[in-house]
């Protein structure tokens, strides 16, 4: 069964799709290169990330 945690905000805002796309994925990889190996196997942790625009008025 998969269980999901709070999604995180990450500031600053990026200021293209480009931008955060290519972001979240150099910050997966962070975060996974700091997660013990043996708990992303055995908990078969993935992580995901979504890229929004946010509308000013």
């Amino acid at each position: 069964m998969q269980e999901c945690t709070k999604p995180i905000k990450v500031y600053p805002l990026y200021n293209s799709y480009y931008d955060c796309s290519t972001g979240g994925f150099l910050r997966g990889l962070t975060l996974l290169r700091e997660m013990n190996t043996q708990d992303i196997n055995s908990k078969r942790i993935l992580l995901n990330f979504t890229c929004t625009e946010k509308l000013t008025v």
